[in-house]
Formats: C-alpha cells, sequence, structure tokens
C-alpha cells in the first residue's frame, strides 16, 4: 500500500481579515475574508474547484444474453477511463453586507461565462490472456457556458481585528453556448497484441461525455 499523502503549509496573519500562507516551497498567496484587497477564502475554494480528474473503469465479460457474443462486449477486457476538465470563468457580481460589534455577514450574486477544455484517456486491457490491448487518446473538446454565482459568508470576530469566516458558494453552468462537452464516436479502432499468432480485434468506440 503507499503511503499516505501529506501536505504542509503555512499561514500568516497580515492584518484585518487578511492572511497569507504557501504549501512549502510555493509562492505565497493572499487571502482577505472582506474580499477588499485579494480572494475570499470561499473563492479560493472555488478556484481549486475549476478543474477536476476523475478515473473510471467498465469491465466486459463477451456473454450477452440468448443471441449470444455480443459484439460490444467482445473481447473480454477492462477499460480505464480518465477524464480532466480544466478552464477559467469570471462573472460580475452585487455584493451586501451587514455588520454588528461581532459579526459581520455577506451575500453576492451575478452572471458570468466559464470556459472549459476536456480531455480523456481510454485503456482497454483483454482478460483472456491473449495481451490484446488499446490506448486511445481522442483529441480535447472545449465548450463555453453561462453561469450563476452565489456567495453567503459569516465572519464572526474573534478580536476586533481576528474573526473566523463560515461561508459557502455556489457556482452553476451549463454547456449551451458553443463548442461540445462529448468526444464523437471512432470506427476502425483495433486491441493488438505483441504476442506472436494473436490477430488484432475491432474495439467499440462510442461517444464519450
Amino acid at each position: 500500500m503507499a503511503p499516505p499523502r501529506t501536505a504542509e503549509v503555512t499561514v500568516r496573519w497580515k492584518q484585518q481579515l487578511q492572511f497569507e500562507g504557501e504549501g512549502k516551497g510555493r509562492p505565497p498567496i493572499l487571502v482577505d475574508g472582506d474580499s477588499r484587497t485579494a480572494t475570499s477564502p470561499v473563492e479560493t475554494l472555488l478556484l481549486a474547484a475549476a478543474s477536476d480528474l476523475t478515473d473510471q473503469k467498465a469491465t466486459f465479460n463477451a456473454k450477452g444474453g440468448n443471441s449470444g457474443t455480443l459484439p460490444a462486449t467482445a473481447p473480454a477486457r477492462t477499460e480505464k477511463f480518465t477524464f480532466a476538465r480544466f478552464g477559467g470563468f469570471a462573472a460580475l457580481r452585487v455584493r451586501a453586507s451587514y455588520s454588528t460589534k461581532w459579526v459581520r455577514a455577506t451575500v453576492a450574486g451575478g452572471l458570468g461565462v466559464s470556459y472549459r477544455a476536456m480531455v480523456m484517456k481510454r485503456e482497454a486491457i483483454a482478460t483472456d490472456g491473449s495481451g490484446l490491448r488499446d490506448l486511445y487518446i481522442p483529441d480535447a473538446v472545449e465548450y463555453f457556458s453561462p453561469g450563476l454565482s452565489l456567495e453567503g459568508a459569516v465572519h464572526v470576530r474573534v478580536t476586533p481585528t481576528l474573526a473566523v469566516a463560515i461561508g459557502a458558494e455556489l457556482w452553476a453552468e451549463n454547456a449551451s453556448i458553443g463548442g461540445s462537452n462529448a468526444s464523437p464516436p471512432t470506427a476502425g479502432r483495433f486491441m493488438a497484441s505483441s504476442a506472436p499468432g494473436v490477430a488484432p480485434v475491432p474495439i467499440p468506440t462510442p461517444q464519450y461525455h
């Protein structure tokens, strides 16, 4: 079993609700709970969510129903998928706040647009001992999307200059302006083997999105 991954960060209080922090050996970033001089903590988390990576796996046993072996399930294999999405977004927002001596509440909302680029990889490996395999990496797809940005936060002052912030942010989008979020189907792909006497076998490659 691989050892667990750990991360070391250093955080320093600057002034008011401003903090500076960095990972070990990385340049520092400034975070401002008031969103006046730098990105807020909630917005920083949203920026981290602007990219994502996911892995999926499908298993085919080459067995069909009463009709026998189906082309889509043969040869017996596992298909491992990796999907990566990158991009960014921008929005024009309106912010309102309410403050007392110990509590400050803020809400913000607005409309914007996002850009996403997506890449994928499919690695197919036969499970019948034939050594058949195929690596499929289609061209990247990209799209633009309208978006809705909403944020709410509460700052509880521990001292006159230090507060604890709790908040949540929503970014909702739908790929409907332009581009595509799906790779087209591809014909003529084969699983091949380096073993002698093993003929290539076609592998279905439908649309992925």
